[in-house]
């Protein structure tokens, strides 16, 4: 698989199934039965606000802004930027902003996939599919230069220089 360029520009901004925010979906990859087997979105996180109920396991990480307090089942968790945080699209959460709006790098993939969201600084990615994202700045992904809000879809291992979110999903 040839990495490719998504640009941050090129996302179309869809509202959040409750209304309460916007999202974009940078890849959603569907199985022959049409099911989901991953999908890979940026959230505008504006205003506290309730998640929406999915079947799915979730991998959130703040990617920019504020940090972010999320309760997952009564349970409060700080999300600190560049820091993933696991929980089931099954549990009843909410998020509250702790400093102002924040940019949040989602994924979401059924139970069972093997998929995962890493912080990468100035290295190799791993085996398996992924979506590289940068966060701020610029970083380059092999040969690809992305800026601020940008990702980069590939598989195998690739150099990336910067400091990007990387979601994988591992075959099998």
């Amino acid at each position: 698989m040839e990495w490719t360029t998504i640009t941050g520009a090129s996302r179309v901004a869809a509202p959040w199934p409750n209304g309460r925010g916007i999202t974009r979906d940078y890849l959603r990859r569907t199985g022959p039965d049409g099911g989901l087997v991953w999908l890979v979105t940026v959230a505008e996180l504006t205003q506290d606000a309730p998640f929406s109920l999915m079947p799915y396991e979730r991998v959130f990480t703040v990617a920019s802004g504020s940090a972010v307090e999320l309760t997952i089942d009564g349970a409060p968790v700080v999300a600190e930027p560049l820091r993933p945080v696991r929980f089931s699209g099954r549990s009843a959460t909410t998020c509250r902003l702790l400093g102002g709006p924040a940019r949040a790098f989602n994924l979401m993939h059924p139970p069972g996939v093997r998929a995962d969201v890493a912080v990468l600084r100035d290295g190799m990615t791993g085996p398996g599919e992924h979506v590289v994202f940068c966060p701020d700045g610029e970083a380059r992904v092999g040969a690809l230069h992305l800026v601020a809000g940008d990702a980069a879809h590939g598989a195998g291992s690739v150099a990336v220089s910067g400091t990007v979110l990387v979601a994988t999903l591992v075959a099998g």
